[in-house]
């Protein structure tokens, strides 16, 4: 019994093996065919004269958001900074003050 599981294990195991390659061949091809149609079909759009205006205008407009957004960004940053600028200011000034109630705090003998 032990001789035959043995034997079938590895069988198996191959059987698996080449099955496993054919998918991946497939799978391969697949993606070529799809990249090369996907190819195709952007430089017929490109081709395109209406299509190619509604790309470069969706092109622009997502641009024009772009921009506006990496301004708000580095407003944000900007304020940022000045906010921990401010922050740190107020923690040494609180640090003084408590080292200040502490000096003050100890008992007279």
């Amino acid at each position: 019994m032990r001789e035959i599981v043995e034997v079938w294990i590895p069988a198996a195991r191959a059987i698996a093996v080449r099955w496993g390659k054919k998918r991946e061949d497939l799978f391969a091809n697949q993606l070529v065919r799809y990249s090369k149609s996907q190819r195709t079909l952007l430089f017929k759009r490109a081709a395109l004269p209406d299509d190619s205006k509604v790309d470069c205008k969706l092109f622009d407009e997502h641009h024009e958001d772009y921009k506006n957004m990496l301004g708000e960004a580095r407003n944000a940053l900007v304020i940022m900074i000045d906010y921990v600028v401010r922050l740190e200011a107020n923690r040494e000034v609180i640090a003084g003050k408590l080292v200040g109630f502490k000096g003050s705090n100890k008992r007279i003998p």
